[in-house]
């Protein structure tokens, strides 16, 4: 049985461009930090905490857990059964370059402990090896979600990337990735995304303004530069 993830998709994308277009902003001016070093953290933090204020449903809840001195979350929909992370889209193709890590990625060790039945077509890229061993994995699993308290047993885990330019959302993308980051399905989530009402009425002030002369009467049209009118054609 297919299932509906649409309202989830809606979601996660709404709560991205509130929590990063409003709320992060909002705390970079009131810090007045230095540097930008705690940005990519507090930008994560920022989602999950908006994403846990959008929640209409007990189904939803964002389940913490713990890799050594970092702390981690994850998003749990319980009717939908899935898992999902949320990552910058640099992080994603960043992630598993890194070969100088004595346990695998926590995104790694999820996607190859829940979503092992898709078989590979299509591969991110990145370097993707597998040289962890299938008990590291186990281990490493029971370790994320040793209390939360429900069976993972038929659950899908999902990834969501964004890239975040000048305070703007540019882009948001929905990952189902099999075993080693092989790309089993992707999807834009930027449909969902609403234009900004403020943005759109400040447009809309300013074309009214080009539109009016000084005295409040609107211009004679004039020639347009460049541009021909199409003619139309006489239909017999």
């Amino acid at each position: 049985m297919e299932v509906n993830l649409e309202s989830l998709k809606e979601l996660i994308a709404t709560g991205i461009v509130r929590a990063l277009e409003q709320e992060f902003v909002y705390k970079k001016q009131n810090l007045g930090l230095k540097t930008a070093n705690c940005y990519r953290d507090l930008k994560l933090d920022t989602i999950y905490s908006i994403l846990e204020e959008m929640f209409t449903s007990d189904d939803y809840f964002i389940h913490n857990f713990r890799r050594s001195y970092w702390k981690g979350q994850i998003l749990v929909d319980l009717n939908s059964k899935a898992l999902v992370s949320i990552t910058s889209t640099k992080n994603l193709k960043r992630l598993s370059k890194d070969k100088s890590r004595k346990v695998p990625h926590y995104m790694k060790t999820i996607i190859n402990s829940l979503n092992s039945e898709f078989k590979p077509h299509k591969q991110l890229s990145f370097d993707s090896s597998n040289t962890d061993g299938d008990e590291i994995y186990n281990k490493e699993f029971n370790d994320i979600f040793s209390d939360i308290g429900i069976s993972l047993k038929r659950f899908t885990y999902y990834i969501v990337a964004y890239d975040y330019k000048s305070n703007k959302v540019t882009d948001i993308n929905w990952y189902l990735f099999g075993r080693d980051f092989y790309i089993e399905d992707e999807e834009s989530l930027m449909k969902y995304i609403k234009p900004d009402v403020l943005e759109l009425t400040s447009l809309e002030n300013e074309t009214d303004d080009a539109n009016t002369n000084s005295e409040g009467h609107e211009p004679n049209e004039g020639i347009k530069l460049g541009l021909k009118k199409k003619k139309s054609k006489k239909h017999s």
